[in-house]
């Protein structure tokens, strides 16, 4: 909001206001007792698991999780793909897990879990938690209405997570850890982390080839084509699974990192990549969305243009809401069994986002085969070094419940309908 002064008076010029007299320095710090006794849990654990949340990218701590994994052994998990959190943990890091979808297989089980500003309304998953049963939990975190919901805490700090982390980690550094359980843990968590990447290996190589682009080789190639450091905004909703599985975030040293919404509602990717080129002019800047989510924020562009902000844009276009269509297939009604899902097209009349670009006065290209993927990425790539904004529309494969679903609203029906 604006204050009613700026309003109501008639101000002669503009003043931009130093970042130090709007923000503070002050950070919450936990209770010296509690850190004690998480430090003593996790020094005694024989298998910790370490989970990375939303609140660590956004206010600091990953390099501190980094630390404290680190001397402990132990594998990471994100934060579960429900919270939409940004990825901002190293996923090069050798023992980390990915988001938490289902609860991780793990032998010996994970007998203490460290939850560094996750999200506990999403720690729960068709009807179980996935938190390992039994576990003692240590809770950090800012967001009072997050802290101990659904399953109870151990040790709880309701602290800044990267002030909490870097007490803890201290606190760590003046334990004596068993080196040989350290070595053995290693070893298991290494192990888990390589199974997981060899599973999306082999997922990627089978569908390398197909026709439409299978997501998997879209987000594989855009991870070869964009910068270290690039900062990539997301709002692909049902390709954001493949996004975080297949694109390599690393925030822990400036390199790339990961902006998405907290919310579902569309039409916030685009607006927000531009704001985000905005504040970082030198850093290439990459929005991923999905059609339908273009189609809500696509005025965005004419702001791109009229600001000359260089911009990556690439839609993920599977010609469909595709998640919705999921829902109504997960409900397993009268849509999942005829086979008809209402409002989910977007292919009757086709929708021509290059044409939509290039009436922006913007550049832009639609890839079909994904041997020409490449070669657009390159392109778009340098137009964006050379000051423009690039619109890629790359033809998805259709995904999940429904996909094979070809039946939609015949327009001509629907106007008879209301003649009559």
């Amino acid at each position: 909001g604006v204050t009613a002064d700026v309003w109501t008076s008639r101000l002669g010029e503009t003043e931009i206001i130093p970042a130090d007299r709007t923000l503070t320095d002050l950070r919450l710090g936990p209770d010296a007792s509690a850190i004690a006794a998480a430090a003593e849990l996790l020094a005694g654990a024989a298998n910790p698991l370490v989970m990375a949340g939303a609140e660590l990218p956004r206010w600091g701590g990953l390099a501190e999780l980094v630390a404290i994994a680190d001397l402990l052994q132990a594998p990471v998990s994100g934060d579960t793909a429900a919270s939409r959190s940004s990825m901002g943990f190293p996923s090069d890091h050798p023992r980390y897990l990915g988001p938490l979808r289902q609860p991780i297989d793990s032998k010996p089980p994970f007998d203490v879990v460290l939850l560094a500003g996750t999200s506990r309304l999403t720690l729960a998953g068709n009807g179980e938690s996935l938190l390992p049963a039994g576990a003692r939990i240590i809770e950090i975190g800012l967001r009072g209405d997050h802290l101990a919901r659904g399953t109870p805490v151990d040790v709880l700090l309701n602290a800044d997570a990267q002030t909490s982390l870097t007490m803890l980690l201290d606190a760590l550094r003046g334990k004596t850890l068993n080196a040989d359980r350290l070595q053995a843990r290693g070893r298991t968590a290494a192990e888990l982390a390589s199974r997981r990447r060899a599973s999306l290996q082999q997922a990627l190589e089978a569908v390398w080839e197909s026709s439409p682009i299978a997501p998997e080789r879209l987000v594989s190639e855009l991870d070869r084509a964009l910068e270290s450091d690039a900062i990539v905004v997301t709002e692909g909703v049902s390709s954001d699974a493949v996004i975080m599985d297949y694109l390599r975030f690393d925030q822990t040293a400036g390199f790339r990192q990961h902006l998405i919404s907290s919310g579902g509602s569309l039409g916030w990717g685009l607006g927000a990549g531009v704001g985000a080129r905005l504040a970082a002019p030198d850093r290439q800047t990459v929005v991923l969305l999905g059609d339908g989510s273009f189609q809500f924020g696509v005025q965005a562009l004419w702001t791109a243009g009229r600001l000359g902000t260089p911009l990556i844009v690439v839609i993920f276009n599977n010609r469909a809401y595709q998640a919705n269509r999921w829902a109504l297939a997960g409900l397993g009604g009268r849509a999942k069994l005829r086979e008809r899902y209402i409002g989910i097209n977007l292919e009757d009349p086709e929708i021509d986002h290059v044409a939509m670009a290039r009436a922006y006065g913007l550049d832009g290209e639609r890839v079909d085969r994904p041997g020409d993927l490449a070669a657009a990425l390159g392109r778009a790539v340098a137009a964006e070094r050379a000051g423009r904004v690039f619109v890629l529309d790359v033809r998805i494969a259709r995904r999940g419940g429904g996909a094979a679903a070809d039946w939609h609203e015949p327009a001509p029906a629907l106007w008879a309908h209301a003649a009559s």
